[in-house]
């Protein structure tokens, strides 16, 4: 994929806001009402189908610790629905354009990975934020501002593009 041909746009908002979004894509409706009608804090971390390979949902749970440097990636086939069930994190979006490829695109995990500088957004509790494939992204891990051992839980919707 040429990376100057990479989207820019990006959505943060509330799940309480999901209705905004049902003109956009039906199946990005459709994640976001999976994640509004579930009990996601009761819901074990590890993988979910939703609609095979067109829509699928990985539910993630850590520790914070402290800011890890990571590289960042860009997907070809999925969109990114992220969602905060607990905590919060950090996310890291540049202008892709701006980054050095670092590994090819790998179809098998759908990212190529690059390295460069971004901004940074805060992903707060009941937030969400939609990435399309072009987008270049990634987490940080941050210690929570109460110094407290609580863990950060979020989901992540794949959304075939």
């Amino acid at each position: 994929m040429n990376k100057k041909k990479g989207i820019k746009f990006m959505v943060i908002d509330k799940l309480d806001n999901w209705y905004l979004y049902k003109e956009m894509r039906q199946d990005i409706e459709r994640g976001l009402l999976y994640l509004k009608n579930k009990d996601l804090f009761k819901m074990e971390p590890g993988d979910y189908g939703i609609d095979g390979e067109n829509i699928y949902m990985k539910i993630f749970q850590y520790k914070p610790g402290s800011r890890k440097e990571t590289l960042w990636e860009v997907h070809k086939r999925y969109i990114d629905i992220r969602y905060i069930i607990k905590g919060y994190e950090l996310i890291g979006y540049p202008d892709v354009n701006t980054l050095k490829l670092e590994k090819e695109y790998d179809s098998q995990i759908d990212a190529s990975f690059y390295s460069g500088k971004g901004d940074i957004i805060t992903l707060r509790e009941g937030c969400f934020v939609l990435l399309f494939p072009g987008e270049a992204h990634k987490d940080y891990y941050v210690e929570q501002n109460n110094g407290e051992e609580e863990y950060v839980k979020k989901a992540v919707i794949k959304v075939l593009f």
